[in-house]
């Protein structure tokens, strides 16, 4: 009997997508948070719920004002 492992594991998709995430916002700082999520989104077939996620996880801390 062969042990046999998943090719893909629970988590990967998610993963993987906030590393391409990650690489967009670096090559392109000019893009915003919709234009990333949606294109990862779209990218990895991510469903409403994981883009919601990514959404509020990923999301640009706004600067705060020094004074």
């Amino acid at each position: 009997m062969s042990l046999q492992r998943p090719t893909h594991l629970p988590g990967d998709t998610l993963r993987k997508a906030v590393q391409e995430y990650c690489a967009l916002k670096e090559k392109n700082p000019e893009t915003t948070h919709n234009q990333r999520l949606n294109s990862v989104a779209v990218q990895f077939d991510l469903s409403p719920l994981q883009c919601d996620f990514l959404s509020r996880h990923l999301r640009e801390i706004p600067p705060h004002n020094k004074g």
